[in-house]
């Protein structure tokens, strides 16, 4: 094969990967987990007012330097997002451009290896191989899981060591190393690819690896790699019971083996079949060839009968990689086991073209039914992601909420709803910070901590609350704070609402405010004393002109059905003279003007008042009680 057909091939398959990926990276919305770095990688691209705090990192000049995000998160993403969001601006076109581009880099780096191993026929199934897994093309713009440095980190190691293991030297081995002790920087699940490779490497890469290794490699390698990874090493030593906590957590021992099992080659049979990310992001999928799966089956035969021991080396990663989800009932989710990719197409192609002819003429058979299946996969996503807008947490709803809150820029969001926050913050370029209290507010009981902390954000008239409705939860969690705000004498108010594209879902934005009394009728009084329904609301008192004498006074006599006085509200009215015509009081069962003096001689409820007055130069002209 001539490199300027090598050329084409490569251009052909760059050009169909984009064109599988660029017409609906822009229709799709944008996934809370997929914008997990992106509000930090905004912060390091332009700064941040707030202090990043030991452990979790430091601020040197307003920039954070961030060490985890998560427990089991690194930070590498967001400090490679900062850059083109510092270029080109925070968007999500930049982000997923940015990944488009390093998913280009895996292309390139797969195929280099399968070149140097097993000839440009095999890169160029390598390439084939990777370009009919929908569910990694499809996940490659989004990296939602995230996993795209992980894949990217391991071939580059794998690279390093695949000319280490040939031509020697140290400086390969501890760029390899380089290269894996980075990959941590984005999750700590790459240590189920490290442990997996490298028992692969023990066992089928044994002696050109014990041939090349000197005495001081292996202390170096390890000095250099305590180096790149010392930020979360010192965060692990610093909160050991975060680290551990979550470990021994993920770790447990299930309670059904079987169930687990099963569960995790559905999700194995999915990732072949392309069935997931469909679904989940935009609502429809269809059914799918198995043929992909039985080129994995074949590869796999493959590189047994051939013995070929990079192949061997490379599924011996990718199954490691499975195990280890097996070892994890939290985890097992397709990104989890999507890490398995691209080992296993890049171990196919190698040890496929090293088979009999019949094999690969069989291969071919598959991998054409497999990109007639992808093809139809693409376009139907496309359509799908321009109709939909994306359907549960990639919904385009977000989009309409955060042009609310640019048209009303005085306002602050806030919510109990998942899914809202990070992408509300990159949507508007790191303007929106949402106050958001998921977590806090699963709970059927409110702490008292996060009691304060709604309370306070109920009384403030600028919150806006955002409810989504994806999942039934959410308005369980928002009837939690609505419960609150009512003790408060606090109701809730809508008032916008942003459905997605094709209104299957929707946030809703609501205020609080204090409740307005409902309409009354208010019929006037004219006799004395004035009898009191049992459900009287309210009694009002119109007084015209101008009281300023000592003498003048208003007393209201609440009385039982006999006449004597249950309790009365007084007010001298010369020591505060009306300067306006006219004025008006009113009281309820439970309240009385604050110019009024009580005496209280009785809880018995009234059912009369009498109006006792010595006014001079003004006079009651009206008295009205208020009855539902």
């Amino acid at each position: 094969m001539t490199r300027r057909l090598e050329f084409v091939i490569l251009c052909s398959a760059i050009v169909a990967f984009l064109g599988a990926t660029l017409p609906w990276i822009h229709d799709l919305g944008l996934e809370y987990d997929e914008a997990h770095f992106l509000p930090l990688a905004h912060k390091i691209a332009f700064g941040a007012e707030e202090k990043l705090d030991l452990p979790w990192g430091y601020t040197l000049a307003h920039r954070p330097i961030p060490f985890v995000t998560m427990p089991y998160v690194g930070t590498l993403d967001a400090f490679i997002y900062a850059i083109p969001f510092r270029l080109f601006g925070t968007s999500p076109a930049a982000f997923r451009a940015t990944n488009l581009l390093l998913a280009i880099a895996i292309f390139l780096l797969a195929y280099w290896i399968a070149r140097r191993e097993a000839g440009p026929i095999a890169a160029a199934l390598t390439l084939g191989l990777l370009l009919v897994d929908v569910e990694l093309v499809l996940h490659l713009p989004t990296n939602f899981g995230p996993f795209l440095l992980q894949q990217l980190m391991a071939l580059a190691a794998i690279a390093s060591l695949q000319q280490w293991w040939r031509t020697g030297g140290a400086p390969l081995f501890l760029l390899a190393t380089a290269f894996l002790a980075l990959a941590f920087h984005e999750k700590l699940t790459f240590i189920w690819i490290l442990s997996s490779l490298t028992l692969a490497v023990l066992l089928f890469k044994f002696k050109p690896t014990w041939h090349q290794l000197k005495w001081w490699y292996i202390p170096s390698a390890l000095l250099l790699a305590i180096t790149i990874v010392s930020p979360i090493l010192y965060f692990a030593w610093a909160v050991p019971e975060v680290i551990l906590g979550f470990g021994k957590a993920s770790a447990k021992a299930p309670a059904d083996w079987s169930k687990l099992l099963t569960d995790r080659i559905h999700v194995f049979d999915l990732m072949l079949r392309g069935n997931w990310t469909m679904e989940f992001t935009v609502g429809n999928s269809f059914e799918r060839t198995p043929a992909l799966i039985a080129l994995f089956f074949t590869g796999l035969l493959s590189a047994a009968f051939t013995r070929q021991r990079l192949a061997l080396t490379l599924y011996t990663t990718a199954i490691g990689v499975w195990l280890w989800n097996l070892a994890f009932p939290d985890a097992g989710r397709m990104h989890h086991v999507l890490l398995m990719a691209p080992l296993w197409q890049l171990g196919a192609a190698i040890a496929i073209i090293a088979t009999p002819k019949p094999v690969q003429f069989l291969s071919a058979l598959l991998l054409l039914v497999s990109a007639y299946d992808a093809t139809r996969s693409f376009a139907q996503y496309t359509v799908q992601a321009k109709q939909t807008g994306g359907v549960n947490h990639y919904s385009d709803m977000t989009t309409r909420a955060r042009d609310f809150f640019d048209q009303n820029p005085t306002l602050e969001p806030v919510t109990t709803s998942w899914g809202i926050d990070r992408s509300l913050n990159i949507l508007s370029r790191g303007r929106l910070h949402t106050s958001e209290f998921y977590f806090d507010t699963l709970a059927s009981t409110l702490s008292p901590e996060t009691t304060t902390q709604l309370a306070t954000l109920i009384q403030k008239d600028r919150q806006v609350w955002l409810v989504s409705s994806v999942m039934p939860v959410y308005q369980e969690q928002w009837q939690r704070v609505v419960t609150l705000a009512a003790s408060l004498n606090k109701s809730s108010i809508k008032v916008a609402e942003f459905p997605s594209r094709n209104g299957r879902h929707s946030i809703a934005a609501y205020r609080f405010d204090t409740p307005q009394p409902a309409p009354t009728n208010w019929p006037k009084q004219s006799s004395d004393p004035i009898k009191l329904p049992a459900n009287w609301q309210a009694l009002r008192l119109t007084l015209s002109g101008i009281a300023d004498q000592e003498t003048e006074s208003i007393t209201l006599h609440w009385q039982d059905s006999t006449g004597k006085d249950l309790y009365t509200d007084n007010r001298h009215l010369g020591w505060l003279p009306h300067i306006h015509q006219t004025s008006i009081f009113e009281f309820t069962p439970s309240y009385w003007p604050k110019s009024f003096t009580r005496q209280q001689t009785s809880t018995e409820p009234p059912t009369q008042v009498h109006i006792e007055s010595s006014l001079i130069k003004a006079k009651i002209t009206s008295t009205e009680l208020a009855l539902p």
